[in-house]
């Protein structure tokens, strides 16, 4: 029997240790008693979780929090893949809150449509129900095209959800009588909450209390319509006194409260969480309670009765008895005290009683200080108070010590396959993007995700970085076609990326004029007609590329990117302007340029291109038996310093430092190349900056800096 002054704080991790074993041999019988209903059962959780939305702001995250219980998405024939899809609709829709615009107006907002619910599935309706549009609008509202086939079906059951949930939220904030509300409130149930046999007895628990609005008005006679607030106000302390199903002494390890009726004789009785400030539990008594502010001899005093729980609990151990409490801070590690009571009983213990022929004292032998994991050396020696049985910890204990104490064997891949030296010229430059990541996927078959970011449930009050890119992507191709930049208002506005009012025109205001100024110097370079995409078949030694090289007019083969000019945009131009000149077509231009919205940057023709082309396909192939030390914008950095060095006769600064400051990050500084989880595995623990990234930075950057120009 395990007692604890309050089982529901430790109720998750019991079932976490005793409910989390998959072997059948290791595992423990056990159950948790004393349990509210509301904490265990996810009927009434989920009924509860619905009345909180009365009045709420009905954001996306308590919404799809509600939608992703099995017990409400089975209810509308939806599956966990489907969720995933509705997930990644809504980010796509830009959903934060509100059902629309009126009901945003009771926060005392202005009415606007964009990023509510109703507007987000009227796009996504639209999007099922009408052919691509190219960027168009239908009726001021942008359709979301990337819902067909049988996500209809998922799309139907969410369409579903949200009628029924925003139609019952609207009659929760109505006044009704009580019997009434026990309508609404047994329609609720049947609307959300799927009947199957395991909540068969949570759902009638339910519907009972439901019925008990019914009785109370027929013995009260109260006909006046009354709010929600009243009727939760009646069923929150009901629900959180319901009885949880589980029954006490159900067999094995039994976990419970310390509460009246709970210490029955037992060989072994374990008492945890029995801190300085947890028992006796505190009695804070209500401010009119008159009975607490002039005391009696024999008033009900819960410390009192705690102190009675506690000696129940001593008397009824048979062979073993097990305190434990939490002695160290987990902010400073100083000693905390346990609760008075254990204090009480440790110190009548080393007062009334001794031991003879022991090492130890008294005390030592009592008292067991554990330590924070359990895969401690002192569990595994012959101490008979630290012990354990747990297999996994011992192999955990194993690895650490049989670990090597050097950095770990870098990856190494004895045999690429051959046929990737026939290679794509796309495949060159993704691999010169982020040579690494390139490795681990290609080689090792590895993909290392970002953490997905939380969803957002505010209205946009500035454009996202990724957002205000797309933006202007959009915006280039519109100006491309001839057409006026102003007009993209409505259309951004329909999609839910810019903020509302004056806010939202000053931001569009801005990507317009950036976008403007960069179509500008774009019309300049891009003179007459475009020339015939040149195909591309290269052989360099054992190496052969292919592919195609398309947007070149007379004067420049171009590239250009809404957003300021990167060491990757410079690398990939470079690949695509070697391979121009050693086509060498005739009526081609040799220079290329690349255009971003801070700058321009022009490459002249390349007399040893192949050479050049050569050197990058050699590191290509080095890159798939290893990873290269080559982080783009810390290997664009030293080079950019040492060539700078090179020109004068006084060097101004150390290369690495100015490749550490793209390397390390802060606290005011992200995105750093040291930040890549590709490059932390692949370095991490080394020193990276050694004589192999300088040789490799200067080969690969020192030519393209050499043949360029920027304006």
């Amino acid at each position: 029997l395990v007692m604890a002054p309050d089982i529901e704080l430790y109720a998750p991790f019991i079932s976490a240790v005793f409910g989390g074993e998959t072997q059948k041999k290791k595992q423990i019988p056990f159950s948790i008693s004393d349990q509210s209903a509301k904490s265990t059962s996810p009927v009434i959780q989920t009924f509860d979780d619905i009345l909180q939305l009365s009045d709420d702001r009905l954001d996306v995250c308590r919404i799809l929090d509600l939608l992703h219980r099995p017990i409400v998405y089975r209810n509308f024939e939806l599956s966990a893949p489907q969720l995933d899809s509705i997930v990644r609709w809504i980010k796509d829709t830009k959903i934060r809150w509100g059902i629309d615009g009126e009901h945003r107006e009771k926060f005392g907002l202005p009415i606007f449509e964009q990023n509510s619910w109703n507007e987000g599935l009227k796009r996504m309706l639209l999007g099922y129900a009408l052919p691509a549009l190219d960027h168009r609008s239908f009726n001021d509202t942008f359709p979301l095209d990337t819902i067909e086939g049988e996500n209809i079906l998922a799309l139907g059951g969410l369409a579903e959800f949200l009628n029924r949930l925003f139609r019952t939220v609207k009659i929760l904030e109505s006044t009704h009588t009580l019997s009434e509300w026990t309508t609404v409130l047994l329609e609720l149930v049947d609307q959300f909450l799927i009947s199957e046999e395991e909540n068969a007895e949570e759902l009638q628990i339910l519907r009972a209390l439901c019925q008990e609005l019914t009785e109370i008005h027929l013995l009260s006679g109260l006909n006046k319509p009354v709010g929600l607030s009243v009727v939760k106000a009646h069923l929150e302390p009901k629900l959180k006194k319901a009885e949880s199903t589980r029954k006490f002494l159900s067999g094995g390890i039994t976990f419970c409260s310390l509460v009246p009726m709970r210490s029955i004789p037992s060989r072994v009785i374990a008492l945890i969480g029995v801190n300085n400030n947890d028992f006796p539990r505190n009695e804070r008594p209500l401010s009119f309670d008159i009975m607490a502010q002039d005391p009696h001899p024999g008033d009900r005093s819960l410390k009192n009765d705690d102190r009675m729980l506690f000696l129940e609990a001593l008397l009824s151990s048979r062979e073993k008895l097990i305190i434990s409490y939490i002695g160290q801070s987990n902010k400073d590690n100083h000693s905390l005290a346990p609760s008075v009571l254990v204090s009480e009983l440790k110190e009548y213990v080393l007062k009334n009683f001794e031991v003879t022929g022991e090492e130890n004292s008294l005390e030592q032998q009592i008292l067991v200080q554990h330590y924070l994991n359990g895969f401690n050396a002192n569990y595994f020696t012959d101490d008979p108070n630290l012990f354990t049985y747990s297999q996994e910890n011992l192999k955990a204990l194993k690895s650490k010590i049989d670990s090597p104490k050097t950095s770990p064997t870098p990856y190494f891949v004895e045999s690429p396959r051959e046929d990737l030296k026939n290679m794509n010229l796309d495949d060159l430059k993704r691999f010169f993007q982020h040579p690494i990541r390139y490795f681990f996927r290609q080689q090792k078959g590895l993909l290392l995700q970002d953490l997905e970011q939380p969803l957002e449930i505010q209205e946009p009050f500035s454009i996202h970085p990724l957002d205000s890119y797309q933006m202007k992507i959009d915006l280039l191709d519109w100006g491309m076609k001839g057409n006026s930049l102003s007009t993209c208002y409505e259309l951004f506005n329909s999609r839910g990326n810019l903020p509302q009012g004056e806010l939202g025109k000053q931001s569009f205001s801005e990507l317009v004029t950036e976008v403007d100024q960069l179509l500008t110097r774009l019309k300049v370079v891009i003179n007459g007609e475009t020339l015939n995409p040149l195909p591309v078949d290269i052989e360099l030694g054992e190496f052969h590329l292919y592919g195609t090289l398309n947007l070149i007019w007379p004067e420049y083969l171009v590239r250009y990117r809404c957003s300021k000019l990167k060491p990757k945009d410079q690398v990939a131009i470079w690949i695509d302007h070697l391979v121009l000149n050693c086509l060498n077509p005739e009526n081609y231009p040799l220079e290329s340029q690349v255009l971003g919205s801070d700058k321009t940057a022009t490459y002249s023709p390349t007399q040893n291109c192949y050479e050049e082309l050569k050197k990058l396909l050699d590191y290509f192939w080095e890159g798939q038996h290893h990873p290269i030390p080559f982080f783009l914008n810390s290997s664009y950095a030293y080079a950019q310093q040492f060539l700078k060095n090179q020109d004068t006769d006084k060097k101004s600064k150390d290369p690495i430092d100015q490749a550490l400051r793209h390397w390390t990050s802060g606290p005011f500084k992200q995105g750093t190349d040291s930040e890549d989880s590709y490059h932390d595995l692949a370095f991490r623990g080394k020193n990276p900056f050694d004589d192999r990234f300088r040789l490799i930075a200067q080969e690969i950057f020192e030519p393209l800096l050499n043949h360029q120009k920027v304006l």
